[in-house]
């Protein structure tokens, strides 16, 4: 259920998601598995767009790899790799991964420049405002099996906000922004810090 009408470009309240479609395990490969949940109905979701959780492993001996890939290049499949999503575009929404702990890494390079290799216990957001184009691939390797959990959540970005400026951030292990410890007291108040 939406929350209260907010002011234009301000924060909106999300009361509650009191169901969503599920939208059946998408097919995948090499160890891979894919849950993806819509929120499609309109103003009783927004502004959830999408949950993903994602869950993958890649294992340097799996015979399927390299044909894979030579089918992909050779079918013209720009947005689907064995391991990732090649360069394509979004805008307009915030993208939420977070890396879940003891996972190898994910591979992020973007237009506006950036690259980086994020693993477990820490999440990347980028703001794709008035637009950006990104890649993310699974951390592989050639001398040991790679594992890779994570969730994915899209969230719609006010109509004041659809054109800021793109940007990427990161929080977490390994960051210059490590997670804050969230504390109770007495009252039921709650303190960052």
């Amino acid at each position: 259920r939406p929350g209260p009408k907010a002011p234009e470009g301000s924060v909106r309240t999300v009361l509650s998601v009191d169901s969503h479609p599920v939208i059946p395990v998408w097919p995948t490969w090499g160890g891979g598995r894919v849950v993806p949940v819509s929120f499609e109905d309109g103003p009783h979701h927004d502004p959830l767009l999408l949950l993903a959780h994602h869950k993958h492993w890649f294992d340097p001996r799996d015979p399927l790899r390299a044909p894979f890939r030579a089918a992909g290049s050779a079918l013209g499949l720009p947005y689907v790799d064995v391991e990732g999503f090649s360069m394509h575009p979004h805008r307009g929404f915030d993208i939420l991964t977070y890396v879940l702990d003891g996972s190898d890494g994910f591979r992020h390079r973007d237009s506006l420049g950036g690259s980086r290799t994020y693993r477990g216990g820490t999440a990347q957001w980028m703001r794709t405002g008035s637009g950006v184009l990104h890649e993310e691939f699974w951390e592989t390797r050639d001398d040991r099996r790679t594992d890779v959990e994570l969730f994915q959540l899209w969230v719609n970005l006010p109509s004041g906000m659809k054109l800021d400026p793109p940007a990427v951030r990161y929080v977490g292990k390994d960051t210059d922004h490590p997670w804050l410890e969230t504390q109770y007291d007495r009252d039921g108040d709650y303190n960052i810090g």
